[in-house]
């Protein structure tokens, strides 16, 4: 993670997350300690494969924690309780953003709660400084079949403060 992404990190998470409003309302910050759920598909059952364990014996694939995940920021909706993945790009943000917030959604499916609160949705957010048309034909055109993806993008104003808005529109032609 760049020094310009960890800024946008850290103004969000500012003051315990105050400025997330600017992302999604009634939005708060997880940490890992108040998330609960299963395992994950990518964590302890690889010690059990012959495979890993023949090939990889020098790997403990165990975790202590169920989610894993590399995102930029995990935060829960309190108002419809949702799980949010939120992934910030710099710079645009294309059809390869869309694979990795698709890795950290899919990851993030084994959260059963947060602050003991059950999570009834997960969905993810891209926020860069340019969406590209990759990723909103790839967003549309998946809409139905995964998790739902809300794309923004933001600017710095002069006096510092982030400003976050919708992507211009863009028609996939046959929708």
């Amino acid at each position: 993670m760049g020094k310009k992404e960890q800024e946008i990190i850290d103004y969000l998470k500012n003051n315990n997350g105050a400025n997330l409003i600017l992302v999604e309302p009634d939005l708060v910050l997880c940490s890992r300690s108040n998330i609960k759920g299963k395992e994950s598909r990518f964590g302890k059952s690889l010690n059990e494969d012959p495979f890993f364990r023949n090939k990889f014996p020098n790997i403990d694939f165990s975790w202590d924690e169920p989610f894993i995940s590399n995102c930029d920021l995990y935060c829960f909706n309190e108002k419809d309780c949702a799980f949010v993945v939120i992934e910030v790009k710099t710079g645009k943000a294309d059809f390869k953003t869309f694979g990795q917030i698709l890795y950290y959604l899919i990851n993030a499916e084994v959260i059963e709660s947060v602050n003991g609160k059950k999570v009834k949705t997960l969905r993810g957010i891209v926020l860069a400084s340019k969406i590209d048309k990759t990723l909103k034909i790839l967003n549309t055109t998946y809409k139905d079949e995964i998790p739902e993806i809300n794309l923004k993008e933001y600017r710095w104003t002069k006096e510092g403060k982030l400003i976050i808005t919708e992507p211009s529109k863009f028609k996939v032609r046959g929708s």
